[in-house]
């Protein structure tokens, strides 16, 4: 027959074998119904029901390990929550700027050109619209461009992240799109708010009323290279020692990246920026990704972004398709060809089309040289393509 004191040890050692979760309660009711049972207990039941009491003990100092170790993670989730909830009038972006217009507006944002109210000086701010829970994948331009310092990538000041009370930025937006229309007319510049009425109206309201801002001050270029070409349809207009030297500046700017291991992924004109001094600068690394190098081969990564297909490569126009830093050699190529040859729109996309298609096409008449060396980026095989330290190296740019 079992007496109690076997019975004591049975279950004590069933609690030892359950999960951590039940131990606890499991101890308590064993305490319990032993002392409730009749009989004088001796010695070594003694020191059995101590060392569950001690067993008890340590399982309670276990869960409050546990539950700070919780209260610690979700302090940890909050503190991003914590910097950027502020109060309305502490806004960075409203109390530190004046804005002064609006330079750009797309997929991944909108540029301001402002006025630092304290330096008295010009910037441009990118602001991000994202979810809050999404924060930290958005961060990845400003993370890009704060590891890199060269002379031909736009220069990064800092990032701050604001997060306004439910649709107030809405109403904010408006008021300052009113005040820019209203400076425009007086200074009798209406181009800027002539774009913004007929193609980007909506686009610039087009964010959750709950969402947040990150903002990426920058350094203020003068104009890109888009605006150049529009301006300069001429063969006359584009003298070939400043193209040829923009486009030196462009690789090195590209070079510089694929050093740093990253890819760009979204080279074109409107991203190649000119300050005062028409230097060039290379600019918009939201898409930007780490190259991925074994024992000092460069290994194809995976894309996941849609960007302007017009100049892709041709790996970048299926998503299947792995790519490496000689993407953005191809696109290069393209560049190139366009800052050679002028071309309108419709004869750009059907020539960059033959290009990722491989169908060679002599674009410029007599110059074999250039035609040469755009087919020498644009090949499809990549691996093929060459580097861009092998491009600064290419007698081709020596030649100029």
């Amino acid at each position: 027959m079992v007496n109690s004191q076997e019975k004591f040890v049975m279950r004590c050692n069933q609690v030892m074998e359950a999960p951590a979760q039940v131990k606890e309660e499991a101890s308590d009711g064993i305490l319990r119904l032993h002392l409730s049972e009749p009989g004088v207990m001796g010695a070594e039941e003694k020191s059995d029901i101590a060392e569950l009491q001690e067993i008890r003990e340590q399982l309670r100092e276990e869960d409050r390990n546990r539950h700070a170790l919780i209260n610690q993670m979700e302090k940890e989730k909050q503190s991003l929550q914590t910097a950027i909830d502020v109060a309305p009038s502490n806004h960075k972006f409203a109390t530190e700027f004046k804005v002064c217009g609006v330079l750009g507006i797309g997929g991944g944002g909108c540029v301001f050109e402002v006025e630092n109210l304290l330096d008295v000086w010009r910037y441009a701010v990118k602001r991000i619209s994202c979810d809050i829970r999404n924060i930290e994948e958005r961060l990845s331009e400003v993370r890009a461009m704060a590891r890199l310092d060269h002379p031909g990538i736009i220069k990064y000041h800092c990032t701050w992240i604001e997060k306004p009370p439910v649709g107030c930025q809405h109403e904010v937006d408006a008021r300052m799109i009113r005040e820019i229309e209203i400076n425009e007319r007086e200074m009798n510049d209406s181009e800027p708010l002539r774009r913004m009425q007929s193609e980007r109206r909506n686009q610039f309201f087009n964010y959750k009323a709950d969402c947040a801002f990150i903002y990426i001050q920058m350094q203020l270029c003068s104009y890109s290279l888009t605006k150049w070409l529009g301006d300069n349809m001429s063969v006359d207009s584009r003298p070939i020692p400043r193209i040829m030297s923009w486009f030196n500046e462009l690789v090195n700017g590209v070079e510089y990246i694929h050093r740093k291991n990253l890819i760009h992924r979204d080279l074109k004109p409107c991203n190649i920026l000119f300050n005062e001094e028409h230097c060039l600068k290379v600019a918009d690394l939201g898409l930007a990704i780490e190259r991925e190098i074994i024992d000092g081969v460069e290994i194809p990564v995976a894309q996941d972004t849609w960007r302007s297909r017009v100049y892709m490569s041709p790996e970048q126009t299926f998503d299947f398709l792995k790519l490496n830093s000689k993407s953005d050699v191809f696109t290069l190529g393209l560049i190139l060809a366009e800052l050679r040859k002028v071309l309108n729109r419709d004869e750009k996309i059907q020539i960059f089309d033959n290009y990722r298609r491989g169908n060679l096409m002599n674009i410029f008449g007599n110059d074999s040289r250039t035609g040469e060396f755009v087919k020498k980026l644009t090949d499809q095989d990549r691996d093929k393509r060459p580097s861009c330290a092998e491009i600064l190296e290419d007698d081709y740019l020596r030649f100029f």
